[in-house]
């Protein structure tokens, strides 16, 4: 979306973040006063985007804070911060961000009372990060084996 609506904004915000060593939302917030997420919503709620959809575009730096449809919230969270911590895809946050461990996140304060008690989130994570090493050496055509 901030592509679409300022396609240069989008390049000078990236290399800003890159480098003054600040989060995508920062430089954002500094040139735009905006984010993101925040013209997703906005954008969501003016052209009648589902509202689940919405919520998941307005919550997704925060899902413990969603009113509504925290759980899917959080289920997207999740899956994107399980991707940034493995380096599959592009966020646009700058690389050497360092982040929390996954436990300490809105989205698992939100998903940890809905999980199976024998339920071992450090073994997901091993298991995540098996996958993601796979799938990305799959996509760079050196075929693992499974």
């Amino acid at each position: 979306l901030l592509v679409r609506l300022h396609p240069l904004a989008y390049q000078k915000i990236l290399t800003y973040a890159r480098e003054h060593k600040v989060p995508l939302s920062t430089a954002e917030k500094l040139h735009l006063e905006t984010t993101t997420p925040q013209m997703a919503a906005y954008f969501a709620d003016i052209h009648g985007i589902p509202r689940r959809l919405a919520n998941v575009m307005r919550w997704i730096d925060s899902p413990d804070m969603a009113v509504e449809d925290s759980e899917l919230v959080a289920v997207v969270a999740f899956a994107r911060h399980l991707c940034r911590q493995n380096e599959v895809g592009f966020s646009g946050e700058t690389p050497d961000e360092t982040l929390i461990d996954l436990e300490h996140t809105g989205a698992w304060r939100v998903l940890a009372g809905r999980v199976f008690p024998s339920f071992s989130l450090a073994k997901f994570e091993a298991l995540m990060r098996t996958e993601c090493r796979h799938l990305k050496q799959d996509l760079q055509g050196r075929v693992t084996h499974y």
